[in-house]
């Protein structure tokens, strides 16, 4: 057994996950879970928009994922290089070790802010 012990809890706001989502991108795009996530946009092999309800209050949240394939070859889960976020969106892709895109059956996306 364990105590936490905590005096004072400080920017509680900018610690929280204000975002989450785990979905199928292959295919038609499907939200298996999620919180304050809207929608997915399918943008092509292996490229998406997570939409996210109630947005941040700045574009400068982060956001963390990551992908898994079941079957052959390694793939790897990045944001987007241009424009990758909006106050109320991120865009995610998931690309083969030689760069081409892929659509994965297994995405999830953590997004932190305000």
């Amino acid at each position: 057994m364990s105590n936490l012990t905590v005096d004072t809890l400080t920017n509680q706001d900018t610690q929280l996950c204000k975002a989450w989502v785990n979905f199928d991108g292959t295919g038609t795009v499907a939200i298996r879970n999620s919180y304050n996530v809207s929608s997915i946009t399918d943008r092509g092999t292996g490229s998406y928009t997570v939409n996210v309800t109630v947005p941040f209050s700045s574009a400068d949240f982060a956001a963390v994922g990551i992908s898994r394939i079941t079957v052959g070859g390694d793939v790897g889960l990045a944001l987007s290089s241009s424009s990758p976020t909006t106050t109320s969106s991120v865009k995610v892709g998931n690309a083969t070790s030689t760069g081409s895109g892929r659509d994965t059956s297994d995405v999830y996306v953590a997004c932190f802010g305000d």
